[in-house]
Parts: structure tokens; sequence; C-alpha cells
């Protein structure tokens, strides 16, 4: 049967909610169509692969209405009725989940109903509740952001508008709605930029006419952090800012590593006053300086080192959980063992790989094992190895696109596969050319690599003195791998296989 939007939808369905959305649909609340009960029933059926050769639309059809002919609009019709009440259920039981949303809008019909008591003493209630989290977040400022405004709506409509007492309480409600969604946008919008220097190195970013470069450009941030630091009469939202003032001032006083290092012991010394996806950011954040660091040719043994201490206090405390996800970013993974390899720490290296292949998310899992076993087994000198491996991989993942063919280029250099190299070398090249992700950066180093990889096999195949130098004149050039391609050019002509 074609692939339907209600069945892919169903396929997500733990066994609790097979049972809860058949409640939801028979209740006339939410339902009052038998047909589409009987549609669901037909449907999941087939649960959980719903792959069946029994899965038609003529089963399904008859399933609903039984002795009439097939009509597809009508069963199409029905689909989408099934979907739209898939995704209200959705909304629904995510939406029992949010404890504040749901004060927020019970609030708004409580201010529609004028019924004041009550909703004071859920302002009370909620305020109360949120002075009481552990960790502050942005979504803490902004639900602090809602709260006040919803006590500035109480105060208009409830309370008298003349008189000293009457203005000045009106004005501290004010003056805290506008601190608190002051506290959200600037530890929201910093998450934001420091996440766009980092894309930069990598993907096409229009600083000139990127929104947030020109914010920063234009707005003086330390001040305003500064304010809010001196503003708070609460110690741990003067903590937060503090972490996001060091934060800034490392990515933007990034050649003083005093802020780096200060940034990273207010983090360790308050984690308990942070939830789960501040300190993923925040040890990310740590993470990515680091790597800036490492390009600098002065420093990369030192943040090698210390980037490598990051990854496992991460690993040993689960700091990759996010609220939204378990699993394992692929990003961090990727990075990891790659890290390792460079630092040549195989054991270790492998045991992550196995180890933490569980962590990633399912989709992705079997595609990044295999690529991390490539490059162990490419790092190690296991070529044939390698190759078995990477060639389990769908190129589905926009890292993967760049790694894997870098990676297969030179396996088959090693292996002397230079066809293969070749016909590699001709679809990379197109790759990189018509690619609208990859910033020029990236993709000029890449094409440097791919330009002499071609003329070190031209050169192995031909035997021509003229080849040689034109890859001396290469090797001045900026390409990943540089080692490698230096230590292959380096040996001994007569080691060259000179066959194609």
């Amino acid at each position: 049967m074609k692939k339907y939007k209600i069945i892919e939808l169903l396929r997500t369905f733990s066994k609790n909610d097979i049972k809860r959305f058949n409640e939801f649909l028979n209740s006339p609340f939410f339902n009052n169509s038998e047909k589409l009960i009987k549609t669901y029933k037909s449907l999941i059926a087939f649960y959980p692969e719903f792959n069946s050769v029994k899965l038609t639309e003529e089963r399904i059809f008859s399933g609903v209405s039984p002795g009439s002919p097939f009509k597809k609009p009508t069963l199409l019709n029905l689909f989408s009725d099934l979907f739209t009440a898939a995704e209200r259920y959705l909304a629904i039981i995510n939406f029992e989940e949010k404890n504040f949303e749901k004060n927020d809008f019970l609030r708004e019909e409580l201010l529609k109903r004028n019924l004041s008591s009550i909703l004071e003493a859920n302002i009370k209630k909620q305020d109360a509740q949120l002075d009481g989290m552990l960790n502050f977040d942005s979504q803490y400022y902004k639900y602090k952001w809602r709260l006040t405004n919803d006590k500035l709506n109480y105060h208009l409509t409830s309370k008298p508008r003349s008189g000293a007492p009457a203005l000045n309480h009106y004005s501290a409600i004010l003056s805290e709605r506008s601190k608190f969604i002051s506290s959200f946008f600037v530890t929201q919008i910093i998450k934001d930029y420091t996440n766009f220097l980092s894309f930069r190195k990598s993907f096409n970013v229009d600083e000139s006419r990127n929104f947030v470069f020109k914010l920063f450009g234009t707005l003086d941030f330390e001040k305003l952090i500064g304010l809010l630091i001196t503003h708070t009469t609460n110690e741990r939202s003067s903590k937060i800012f503090r972490l996001y003032l060091a934060m800034y001032l490392s990515f933007s006083r990034f050649d003083d590593e005093v802020y780096y290092f200060n940034y990273k012991k207010l983090l360790f010394s308050d984690l308990k006053e942070l939830d789960t996806d501040e300190i993923r950011f925040h040890t990310i954040q740590l993470l990515r300086y680091c790597m800036e660091k490492s390009g600098k040719e002065k420093k990369e043994i030192q943040f090698d080192a210390e980037r490598f201490d990051i990854y496992n206090l991460i690993l040993s405390n689960q700091y990759y959980k996010a609220s939204l996800s378990s699993y394992m970013p692929v990003e961090l993974y990727r990075t990891v063992f790659l890290h390792g390899l460079k630092l040549k720490k195989y054991t270790w290296t492998f045991e992550f790989i196995k180890k933490y292949r569980s962590k990633l998310h399912p989709d992705k899992r079997d595609t990044i094992y295999n690529y991390s076993c490539s490059e162990y087994y490419f790092r190690r000198g296991r070529y044939t190895e390698a190759m078995k491996s990477f060639k389990k991989i769908k190129l589905d993942h926009f890292m993967l696109k760049v790694d894997m063919r870098n990676l297969m280029l030179r396996t088959y250099f090693e292996l002397g596969l230079y066809d293969n190299a070749l016909s590699l070398i001709d679809s990379y090249k197109h790759f990189l050319s018509n690619d609208t992700t990859l910033s020029s950066n990236e993709k000029r180093i890449n094409k440097n690599f791919v330009n002499v990889i071609y003329k070190m096999i031209i050169y192995r195949t031909t035997g021509k003195l003229s080849g040689k130098f034109k890859i001396q004149n290469d090797l001045k050039r900026e390409f990943p791998f540089k080692e490698w391609v230096m230590e292959k050019f380096s040996m001994p002509d007569h080691k060259y296989n000179k066959s194609a």
C-alpha cells in the first residue's frame, strides 16, 4: 500500500499510545465519527510494522464499510481525518506534561471570566513553583515574564488605578516584566550567537545579512549582562548571568585564554544550578573553544589534551543527554572518536566506538558506527577492513558527505586502487562545486586535497618528474590530512606502485 502520513505516525506509537488513542477516538468530546474509529481499528491491526501484504486500501475500506464498493476518495478523507485526530492527540498528551503552559492558558480563561480571586491564587501558586525550581535557564525567564504579564493584567483589571501605592505597584511589576524578558533575550540570543560562530567555520553564513551578527555589532552585550547581574535580587540568577557573561567573553575575546578558564571554573562550580540542557550546552561551548584553539599551531598540544579531558567528563557524567532526547548527538560521537584517533589513543577509541554505539539514535546508529570503524581501521593500517566498513555506509548524513569521500580517497590510494580513486575524484569535484551548504573555505581546502591526491596518482602511474614539481607546489596550500599526504609524497620513488 502507498505510504500514508497516518501510517508513518502510527509506527511511532507505543503500546500505551495505542490504548490511549483508542480511548481518545471513543470520547464524544474529541470525536463523533464511528467510521474514524473503524478506520483506526482496521489500520492498527497491522501495528507495529504496517508492512504486511494484506495491508491494502481495499481491505481497510472493507473494514470501515463492509459490502460497499471501494471508493478511494472516501478512504483518503478518512485517512486525512484520522491523521488530524492523531495530531490533536499528540498535542494534548504533550500539553498534559507542561505544567506551566497549562496554568498559563488557565489564567487567560480566568481573566476573561473575571474570576479575580481564583486568578490571584493561581498566580501566587505558580510564582512559588517557579521560584522553587532547582535550575534556572532561558525557559525559566520566559515563564517568569509570562507570569509577570498576567500579574500586570490582574493588577489592571482588579486593583485600584489611582494613588501613589497603586502606581508604585504597577511600576514595580512593569519593571519586573522588562527584566525577565531581557533575561530571556540575553540567555537565548547568546546561545544563537555562539552557534553561528561555530557554523561559519564550516558552512556559509553571510554575516553582512545575518540578523544575529548585526545585533551583536549594535548592542553592548557585556554592559547588558552586567546590568542584569546588578539588578537581580536572586543569587542563582546572578550566577547564571555571570556564567553567560563568561561564555560571551571567552569567544568575543578569544585570544585571551584567561576568559576561557574563568568560564570553565564558573561552569563546574555551579553545575547544581543548571538543568540538563544547560549543562549540555555549556560543555559543548568549552569543546568549541578548545577545537578553535587547537587550530592555532602553538596551542594544539595544550588544547587537544584539554579537549580530551572534557570529552571524558561529558561521557562519564552523561552530559550529552538533553530533555528532548537521551541519545548522544552524532556530531559529538564523531568528534570524540576522531579526536581519540588523532591523539593515537587507539585502545580507548575503539572501546568508545563499541560502547557508545548503542547511545546513538537507531536511525543513525549503523551508519555512524560503520564510518567510525572505517576511520579506526584506516588509522591502524588495516585498509581492506576499512573499505569493507565504508561500503556499508549510506551518505545520508550531511557531515559524512565530506568525511567519507576523504576517507575513501585515502583508502583507495593506500591500496593502489587508482581507477577507483580517479572515479571518486571526478564525482567529488562535482559535489564540491554544486553543494550549497559547505562554506567557501571548506570547499577550498577539500578541493586542494582532491587536487593534490590526483597529481600524486598521476605521478605514481607515470613517474614524470614534472608531476613531482607540481605536487611540491601544491603542498604549500592548506588542505586536510596534510601530515598523511606529506608522508606518502616523501616515500622513495621505487616504492611507488606504477600501475593504474
